[in-house]
């Protein structure tokens, strides 16, 4: 493997003469630097993924999004993958009411971040973003009663402006449950697609 990428990295130096990048001793330091720009990288990605981002940054979106809707939100594990972006395992948003008992639960999602809009503009882009096997637990407490009417109004806390944008949605295997309480009468349903 080693001989391979040095006669890749050989064949594709330009050749100079005179004090240029012909003599071995300057070829050889060229190549160490790429070997080591290169694993510098791959040690980054891993690093990020290992300490960063399941520690770090999960709490960091748990809060904020606990935060912005106003109810406990708990995310399993976030990971980064150059070729796809971001993918959040186990993230749940509990109930206003109750806060023992889940809302919404998703077990897989996963979406690319353009960095360079994150970087001009302080705005999270997200082209697209797609969630697996999505459960909604929707109750009803009375008449025009339900759990999720809070989130009907909901408004980014003061002093910060909504920073994310979302292109579109995919959504695969959803599942919805219905279910009434207290003065009405129990009666569970459940919408799958």
């Amino acid at each position: 493997y080693n001989s391979m990428l040095f006669l890749l990295l050989q064949t594709s130096l330009p050749k100079r003469t005179g004090n240029g990048y012909n003599t071995p001793v300057k070829r050889k330091r060229i190549y160490i630097l790429v070997v080591i720009f290169l694993l510098g990288g791959v040690l980054l990605i891993l690093g990020a993924n290992i300490f960063f981002f399941p520690v770090h940054l999960k709490k960091f979106a748990a809060r904020k999004a606990a935060e912005y809707l106003d109810r406990p939100v708990t995310i399993e594990n976030i990971t980064l993958n150059l070729l796809s972006g971001i993918s959040i395992d186990g993230l749940t948003v509990y109930q206003k009411d109750n806060p023992s008992l889940p809302f919404v639960h998703v077990p897989e999602a996963s979406f690319p971040v353009l960095l360079p809009d994150l970087l001009k503009t302080g705005k999270i882009v997200i082209p697209s973003l797609s969630v697996r096997r999505p459960v909604i637990y929707l109750t009803r407490h009375g008449p025009g009663e339900w759990n999720f009417l809070d989130l009907m109004t909901v408004q980014a806390p003061a002093g910060e402006k909504n920073g994310l944008l979302v292109g579109s949605l995919w959504v695969e295997k959803a599942r919805i449950e219905l279910a009434g309480q207290g003065s009405v009468p129990l009666r569970r349903e459940i919408i799958e697609e």
